[in-house]
């Protein structure tokens, strides 16, 4: 992975916090904050995670996006695996706190306030879950492919 990966990932964070800003206004960024939603989606990925992966796994796959050091085609593609399953697991913990939250407004719809934080949880999981997917799990998984095409030429 190169260096401007952290480019990259500042000015993709700018481009949200942006679009963001400008849809609701600076004094509203915070609606777009919700750490129930975040902590279901992390959690439900890094427990599937330690599922299949060990700890020392998961780090050695972090890493080998960062070195340059001659990893063989083995490490490379298992690690190609590995972001694919992460990338799938952000997914589908989206898509269950979208079935949590949904089945929370559908439960309660006479409790406005219970509706409107079943329907914010149900949209906040997807978003993060592609944010996250977008920013970290793509560039890493990009990165070990082009790694992967250049030792099979």
């Amino acid at each position: 992975m190169k260096k401007t990966y952290f480019l990259g990932l500042v000015l993709f964070s700018l481009l949200i916090f942006i679009t963001l800003w400008l849809s609701v206004g600076i004094s509203a960024v915070n609606i777009y904050v919700d750490f129930l939603s975040l902590i279901l989606i992390l959690l439900c990925s890094i427990f599937l995670l330690l599922a299949n992966y060990s700890l020392g796994e998961i780090r050695m796959y972090f890493s080998l996006g960062f070195r340059k050091a001659d990893a063989d085609k083995t490490d490379i593609t298992n690690g190609i695996l590995f972001f694919t399953s992460l990338q799938k697991y952000l997914i589908l913990s989206g898509l269950m706190g979208t079935f949590i939250g949904i089945i929370a407004v559908l439960a309660n719809l006479n409790n406005p306030e219970v509706t409107g934080s079943g329907l914010a949880l149900s949209l906040m999981t997807v978003l993060y879950a592609i944010i996250l997917s977008m920013g970290i799990v793509v560039p890493f998984r990009t990165g070990l492919q082009k790694r992967l095409n250049e030792i099979v030429k």
